[in-house]
């Protein structure tokens, strides 16, 4: 979805000697005799969708859940694939006695939830068709197959609340009966296939893993689970109550998180628009090209760059609770093939380069002072992006205003003017 935001902004009162520079007007600042401020740009900007990201890393919370918001992109999916492993190691004679499960029970510990939290998920859980591997990286758009459903729940996320585990009130974490048919059949192939069970080589090519799949009413929200924990488990109840084994799924198991979106047709288009779209996993960034930049050294000569600052406004009524906008947002630059690229800036202080969410004015400031200087002295402009921080560790989305709201200035001073 391409638009393009005309900066029309006021400038300063008094004129240089070239008063029309591609449509700019030059004036000193403050009476800082000799530095020049523009604050009059265009900006052509659209939003487009980010890259796949890796999804399987160690430290990578887990992701389940959905958002539809179709008034500003419309839906997305998350969900996640794991390995489990054995815990202790299963001694002949553990099931001597036991014809079935009495129960057996998935669990996670809860991390954040972004959305609507009053509403109502939909989680089924799937056993894994695919195998993994540890040695392997795996990306947010990778397929797997299936085969067959463990156990499904519905139910409103309540991360502050305790639970009750064997009659005893637990921290809070996510508790999910699955199948009692499936941990009898964990007991039945242990007795049947004992070698299934003696590593963990074997068992993980008797059982490959589950994958969680969900979603939720209304807008939406997605949960993140913590990658390790000492409640991320599974675990067997047999004996009607004097038997408890626990299988593991901890930072030796492998995993990837999943994300599927479903954008509306408008964000293809041409058409322009009066908001920019921000998302996490591997979600929307917003490209941004300053036409007439590296046109600015033939009208003005040589310039040292003493600030430059974008500016961006957060889309009124885009934050209801639980719609926390990103504490921090990341330009990057671009290359010639339309990748993200570390800007130059964004290697200094947080105190430089900005991007930090101010949730009083509502807005995020960039600094990228030495970009435009590089851009002036003959470095190829591929133009910016705008991306979510931390894409793959929270669910978050944030919606900017454009137009004439979006902000663009530079100070300046003449070098040997």
């Amino acid at each position: 979805m391409a638009f393009m935001a005309c900066l029309l902004v006021s400038v300063l009162v008094s004129s240089c000697n070239e008063p029309d520079i591609l449509g700019l007007d030059l004036q000193p600042e403050d009476d800082q005799l000799g530095v020049n401020r523009l604050d009059t740009f265009q900006l052509d900007a659209y939003v487009t969708p980010e890259d796949s990201l890796v999804t399987s890393r160690v430290e990578t919370p887990l992701f389940v859940g959905n958002m539809n918001e179709p008034l500003y992109y419309g839906s997305t999916y998350a969900g996640f694939a794991m390995q489990v492993r054995l815990g202790n190691t299963l001694t002949p004679g553990i099931f001597d006695g036991v014809s079935g499960a009495d129960s057996i029970v998935l669990s996670f510990a809860w991390r954040t939830i972004a959305g609507d939290t009053s509403e109502v998920h939909h989680l089924s859980v799937h056993q894994l068709g695919d195998a993994l591997s540890t040695d392997s990286v795996y990306y947010s758009t990778k397929t797997f197959t299936t085969s067959g459903v463990l156990g499904h729940k519905d139910f409103k996320p309540a991360l502050s609340d305790s639970v009750i585990v064997d009659s005893v009130a637990r921290s809070p974490q996510f508790r999910m009966a699955l199948d009692s048919a499936f941990g009898t059949k964990l007991i039945q192939d242990f007795k049947n296939n004992p070698s299934d069970f003696a590593s963990q080589a074997a068992f993980l090519t008797y059982l490959k893993g589950i994958v969680l799949v969900d979603s939720v009413d209304g807008k939406g929200s997605i949960i993140t689970f913590e990658p390790a924990s000492s409640f991320n488990r599974l675990t067997l109840y047999f004996g009607g109550g004097t038997g408890v084994y626990d299988f593991v799924l901890d930072n030796n198991s492998s995993r990837f998180n999943y994300f599927r979106h479903t954008y509306n047709p408008d964000l293809k288009d041409s058409i322009p628009d009066s908001r920019f779209v921000i998302q996490s996993m591997a979600g929307l960034k917003t490209r941004i090209k300053i036409p007439h930049l590296s046109e600015l050294k033939n009208k003005l000569g040589n310039v040292s760059i003493n600030n430059a600052q974008i500016i961006f406004k957060l889309e009124p009524g885009s934050d209801p609770d639980g719609f926390t906008p990103h504490s921090n947002l990341i330009v990057f630059g671009s290359d010639s093939a339309g990748k993200n690229t570390l800007l130059i800036d964004a290697t200094e202080s947080s105190l430089y380069y900005g991007g930090i969410y101010n949730a009083s004015s509502k807005e995020y400031k960039f600094n990228i002072s030495r970009y435009v200087q590089r851009v002036l002295t003959g470095t190829k402009d591929y133009g910016l992006y705008l991306v979510a921080g931390g894409s793959t560790s929270n669910a978050q989305r944030t919606i900017l205003q454009g137009g004439t709201n979006v902000r663009f200035i530079i100070t300046y001073t003449l070098v040997n003017p």
